[in-house]
């Protein structure tokens, strides 16, 4: 990875995170960190078995590509069960923009 891609990679806490998931989602639980190259990923378990991951993606990472990665999702889960979906945020968007006080 380019050191261009290395400084645009977030740094949220685990409670920045806990905040986003609440906010954006509406959803509350445990959030244990995921490994990842250049994003930052979160499994977040939520109540009622209830399971999510939550991505925060490089902030150097093209709209596009992130579109078509939901795509991509999708199209998996229409063709195959039990298959991971695209949560919508509560205000309907399937990519939220946000920004670390850094």
């Amino acid at each position: 990875m380019g050191a261009a891609a290395q400084s645009q990679m977030p740094n949220f806490s685990l409670d920045d995170v806990r905040a986003l998931a609440a906010e954006l989602y509406g959803v509350h639980g445990n959030i244990t960190p995921l490994p990842s190259e250049r994003d930052q990923n979160f499994a977040l378990f939520a109540a009622e078995d209830e399971a999510y991951v939550l991505k925060i993606a490089n902030g150097g990472e093209d709209v596009a590509m992130l579109e078509c990665q939901n795509q991509a999702m999708a199209q998996v889960a229409a063709n195959v069960g039990n298959a991971p979906v695209v949560a919508p945020t509560l205000a309907g968007q399937t990519i939220a923009s946000v920004a670390a006080e850094d």
